[in-house]
């Protein structure tokens, strides 16, 4: 699936990590994949409206097409979140996706269902730590990689909880970063 070309080399994770440090700003999450029912992407956008409501200047990037694309839309609508949560259609995987991920601080999983996201690995070639269900995988993924936070599934109360925490601890975000990669 990977080539070592699309794993951060030393030279682009140095400079990561320093943005990671030393950037102030909002603390950007993103979701790449497909955008289905199964994904918890609902669950993902009421975290950030919690994470929001907490005080935490937050923002979600949501790279990927599928059947719940308007639903979702929708719901970012009605939660008046149009400007904190961002639609990005499919894009092809390698550089494209690559651009996109560059000013994310972490990925965010949220699947209802046991899953095997692939996109896990290619957030951490790209230096992205990942808050996720606490779904098997992810928790053997957190145990093996000191990349992962797992938070209870389904809850969104547990993903805005990482945020907020993780939001304020750039350092321990650093530290995760290197890990993923």
């Amino acid at each position: 699936v990977h080539g070592a070309t699309d794993v951060m080399s030393g030279p682009q994770l140095d400079a990561r990590l320093e943005w990671i440090r030393r950037v102030a700003g909002p603390f950007h999450i993103a979701y790449f994949g497909r955008l289905a029912a199964n994904k918890g992407i609902d669950r993902m956008i009421e975290a950030v409206q919690l994470a929001q409501e907490q005080g935490t200047d937050i923002r979600l990037r949501i790279v990927g097409d599928g059947d719940q694309a308007g639903a979702l839309q929708a719901m970012v609508r009605s939660l008046k979140l149009e400007s904190r949560v961002e639609f990005i259609g499919a894009v092809p995987w390698g550089a494209p996706l690559f651009a996109l991920l560059e000013d994310q601080h972490l990925c965010v999983m949220a699947p209802l269902i046991e899953d095997t996201p692939r996109a896990a690995f290619d957030a951490f070639c790209r230096g992205l730590p990942i808050v996720a269900f606490d779904i098997a995988f992810f928790r053997d993924l957190a145990a093996e990689s000191g990349a992962v936070v797992t938070t209870p599934w389904p809850l969104a109360e547990g993903l805005a909880r990482a945020f907020v925490q993780l939001s304020g601890d750039r350092e321990a975000l650093a530290r995760m970063s290197a890990d993923a990669v």
